[in-house]
């Protein structure tokens, strides 16, 4: 998980054969949403690597996520723990 935002945060990772990811994620092992490659831009695409941005999060949260690729979904749960709203932008983001 990298670039974790008070709103957002994307996942990457790579497969050894293209595949279409997504990431399912929630604040609880529901799982009730779902998040597309940045680049698919409303088609999915097959590819080895995977950078798949999760907006409209909450500050201060921790959610739940799993990847999934071409339809098989990753056996264990991953966390997002979202950062604090900081009072001056300028600062590095504090966990």
């Amino acid at each position: 998980v990298v670039n974790v935002f008070n709103n957002s945060a994307t996942v990457v990772w790579q497969t050894t054969e293209p595949t279409v990811g997504k990431v399912l994620y929630s604040k609880t092992e529901a799982l009730e949403m779902e998040a597309s490659d940045n680049r698919d831009r409303g088609q999915d695409v097959p590819r080895l690597v995977h950078f798949i941005t999760v907006n409209s999060l909450e500050p201060n949260t921790i959610y739940k996520f799993k990847v999934k690729n071409n339809g098989s979904t990753s056996l264990d749960f991953g966390e997002i723990k979202t950062a604090s709203i900081q009072e001056n932008p300028d600062e590095a983001p504090v966990f």
